[in-house]
């Protein structure tokens, strides 16, 4: 059941890279993000499904870079109809 609430994005991400760099550092990957496109806005998600998709891809996107590459973290902010704002990861 989803479990809803009024969290920063940004310091999830920021998380969930931290959490992840150790495995990128054991393949020499780098990850990247800036999060300046959503900046310290607050948004309405479930913190705990989108942080187990974000640790999936980023650990998917290190298994399958080469040595010494680089996993970029991109956000696309599209507002949207009736107070809602679409994010692209």
């Amino acid at each position: 059941m989803p479990n809803f609430e009024n969290y920063n994005l940004h310091q999830l991400i920021s998380q969930v890279v931290e959490i992840m760099q150790s495995q990128a550092d054991m393949k020499g990957v780098r990850i990247n993000f800036d999060g300046f496109e959503i900046g310290s806005d607050y948004y309405i998600i479930d913190v705990q499904r989108c942080m187990q998709v974000l640790i999936n891809l980023i650990s998917n996107a290190t298994k399958f870079s080469h040595k010494h590459g680089e996993i970029f973290i991109d956000i696309v902010k599209t507002p949207q109809t009736n107070n809602t704002t679409m994010l692209e990861i």
